[in-house]
């Protein structure tokens, strides 16, 4: 259907222009479109244009009749249609007296033309244009352009309003009715919205009031005990109390379980920790461990522990400083004494009187022991009696055992035995050794020796004494130190 105000193609049955709004069916639409066929063709389009408003005009002023007694939709869609149906017919009468609506037989009018419009033409169709499209076949001027067809939704538009009392409307069209609906939803969830901050704020006050969620538990950190029991008793809570070790003021409560402020069933319990002094724990007797863990647990942090050679089993803890049950702070220094074993100190590298020096500091007393050997240097330490590394009592005596050469053993061997008295027999005769005069190793175990001796013997059981003489020998001795004879 085509609008006679903007030309656009609308779907059949439009009461609307889907483009600009204008009605399709009545009065209105009828006065515009026989504006637009009556007038001449030499016209111009503002000419056109303005005719076809006059048209519009007229139309308006003679529905206004019909709409003045505020008909319902249906009397008003009757109305325009009658007037309709009474100007087309007025129109033709009209055009006919005028002898307008008198077309020429030999001209041939086209086909599907409406008789309205024939009848405006006349029989000059000199400079006119015969198309055909979707209506069928139509006449059209020089200056026609093929209007471009708006296709919307499928609803009418809703036309501007009229000045003057407004016409009660036969339907709704979607446009309203689509906001309509967003506002009723928009509402619905400004309602939601609003019930659930007020339910938010009434719970909040409620809570705040302790209608629900236990009671506020009260602060009595910093009272005593007695008092933090009174206030938590008042407030309808029972009452637990227990000590901490604290450098703080003994007596005062220090923590509480659960917090303060926080909400907690009528009649539950509130745990309070009191704070009492530290005392230097009795840790003597026991182990290392056991001290450090207890010190520890007591939150003493300058402790520090020294090793003490004992008779006591290795880690036993020997003293403790200040003593057990004194009363200090955690930043107090504490000295802790550990017994460790006396051990046998390692000679390997030391000469006689270095080893002599490393037992004695390990506490330990010392002996010495001779090794006859060829195999090691006069002097050397060939080890100890217990070995190095062994741990044993304070009362163990270390034996350190020294190599000797054999020369130095058997002449001292030798010097031991011609002591001044002692008699020898030398080449049959008898000497008793008046001095040893001197001593030599030979090698073996031989050893020369050079004495001041005076020769004796017996004649008829008469002792007879020489001068005293020098005389000189050799002792053997045996492997193992033995005298074996004298020559």
């Amino acid at each position: 259907m085509l609008c006679p105000n903007c030309e656009s193609v609308n779907r059949d049955g439009a009461k609307f222009c889907d483009e600009c709004g204008f009605p399709l069916t009545g009065a209105i639409a009828a006065r515009a479109a026989e504006a637009v066929e009556t007038q001449p063709e030499a016209e111009s389009a503002a000419e056109r244009e303005q005719a076809q408003i006059e048209g519009i005009t007229e139309a308006i002023d003679a529905i206004e009749e019909a709409v003045s007694e505020e008909p319902d939709s249906g009397q008003l869609e009757d109305a325009f249609e009658e007037a309709d149906t009474e100007n087309s017919e007025e129109n033709l009468a009209n055009q006919v007296d005028e002898g307008e609506a008198a077309p020429e037989e030999d001209i041939e009018a086209p086909q599907n033309l409406d008789p309205d419009v024939t009848v405006a033409l006349g029989n000059d169709l000199a400079g006119l244009d015969v198309i055909e499209d979707e209506y069928g076949e139509r006449v059209v001027g020089p200056d026609y352009t093929e209007p471009q067809a708006n296709w919307r939704d499928g609803h009418t538009m809703q036309m501007p309003r009229v000045e003057g009392e407004e016409a009660p409307r036969s339907k709704d069209f979607l446009a309203s009715s689509t906001v309509e609906q967003g506002k009723s939803k928009k509402t619905i969830i400004i309602a939601i919205v609003a019930v659930v901050v007020i339910a938010a704020i009434v719970a909040f006050a409620t809570y705040q009031m302790e209608l629900w969620g236990g009671k506020a538990v009260p602060d009595v950190r910093g009272m005593t005990e007695a008092d933090a029991t009174s206030v938590l008793e008042e407030s309808g809570f029972g009452v637990r109390s227990t000590q901490v070790k604290s450098d703080d003021t003994e007596g005062l409560v220090l923590i509480m379980d659960p917090n303060a402020g926080s909400r907690a069933e009528e009649g539950s319990e509130i745990v309070i920790h009191i704070a009492t002094a530290r005392e230097i724990p009795d840790v003597v007797g026991k182990t290392e461990e056991e001290a450090v863990a207890l010190f520890k647990e007591d939150g003493y942090e300058n402790v520090t522990y020294e090793k003490e050679r004992s008779d006591s089993a290795e880690g036993t803890v020997l003293s403790v400083s200040p003593e057990a049950g004194t009363r200090a702070k955690s930043t107090m220094a504490v000295i802790v004494k550990v017994a460790e074993p006396y051990v046998v100190p390692d000679s390997s590298t030391l000469d006689l009187d270095g080893t002599i020096a490393a037992i004695q500091d390990a506490g330990l007393a010392y002996d010495i022991s001779y090794y006859d050997t060829t195999d090691y240097v006069e002097g050397t330490v060939l080890g100890t009696e217990p070995a190095a590394g062994t741990k044993v009592q304070s009362s163990t005596v270390v034996v350190i055992t020294v190599a000797r050469a054999r020369g130095v053993q058997l002449t001292q061997l030798t010097r031991d035995l011609l002591t001044p008295g002692y008699e020898l027999n030398i080449d049959g005769t008898s000497y008793i050794i008046s001095s040893l005069d001197s001593v030599e190793y030979l090698g073996g175990d031989q050893v020369s020796f050079t004495a001041t001796a005076r020769p004796y013997t017996y004649f008829f059981g008469v002792y007879v004494e020489g001068d005293p003489q020098q005389v000189s020998g050799v002792v053997n001795w045996t492997a193992d130190n033995q005298l074996s004879s004298i020559s």
